[in-house]
């Protein structure tokens, strides 16, 4: 960290500020795409216990 502070110490404010400005798009993106991950997942395994219950209470698995 101390090696990045006196790199940023060297920029001008405007260049300080376009750097950060990349870096936290950039770790915001990585974030959203997590996110994104764990949605479609959740969605896909709430769809497939869905269709397990109907089958199974269409087909007399489950009581009436």
């Amino acid at each position: 960290m101390t090696g990045v502070m006196t790199y940023m110490g060297q920029l001008t404010k405007e260049e300080a500020k376009a750097a950060m400005k990349e870096a936290l798009n950039e770790w915001l993106d990585k974030q959203f795409a997590t996110f994104g991950r764990w949605t479609v997942a959740g969605i896909v395994s709430t769809a497939l216990a869905g269709l397990a219950y109907a089958y199974s209470k269409t087909h007399g698995f489950l009581g009436k």
